[in-house]
């Protein structure tokens, strides 16, 4: 497969299944920061993503991973 771009998936659980509705961004490059997690304190979420040919097919689901809040309140770290 020829990559010509990688789709960014996030969703709330760490299992969850891609679809267009938990599509977030398109990337010609290999990395990605999610200005959106910086926004919900308290939310933690999970990414994958996927690689897609010219045509727009798409390849198997990458590696999971996580983005995971941490409460400053009450000195809790």
């Amino acid at each position: 497969m020829a990559i010509d771009h990688y789709v960014v998936y996030r969703g709330t659980e760490p299992v969850f299944v891609p679809a267009s509705g938990n599509s977030i961004h398109e990337t010609k490059g290999t990395a990605y920061l999610d200005p959106g997690a910086a926004r919900t304190v308290g939310t933690n979420y999970f990414y994958l993503v996927k690689a897609a040919d010219p045509s727009g097919n798409l390849a198997e689901d990458s590696n999971r991973t996580g983005e995971f809040d941490k409460d400053m309140a009450n000195g809790v770290k």
